[in-house]
């Protein structure tokens, strides 16, 4: 049943991977949050994969759909993307 999904999702949708670039961005944004939001390095390592994703949706102008409404919230405080909040 996995498998079928994720074949599914190959075929129907575009993969998207971070590039070495959005990587070094994510150091920059989340080098920002822990030192603005005064966040530990446990919170921050949470964080970097949200950050990856919302660099990576940005690059191609995509929408970031999302449940977790309070990491991206901080995130969008330190760079611009597109998010919808999924209640």
């Amino acid at each position: 049943m996995e498998r079928r999904f994720v074949d599914d999702l190959l075929k129907n949708c575009q993969m998207l991977v971070p590039t070495a670039q959005h990587w070094i961005e994510a150091a920059d944004v989340l080098s920002a949050i822990r030192n603005r939001e005064h966040y530990d390095a446990k919170k921050i390592r949470e964080l970097a994969f949200d950050v990856l994703i919302a660099l990576s949706a940005r690059s191609i102008g995509a929408t970031v759909i999302t449940c977790n409404e309070s990491d991206f919230q901080t995130i969008r405080r330190h760079m611009s993307f597109h998010v919808v909040y999924w209640k």
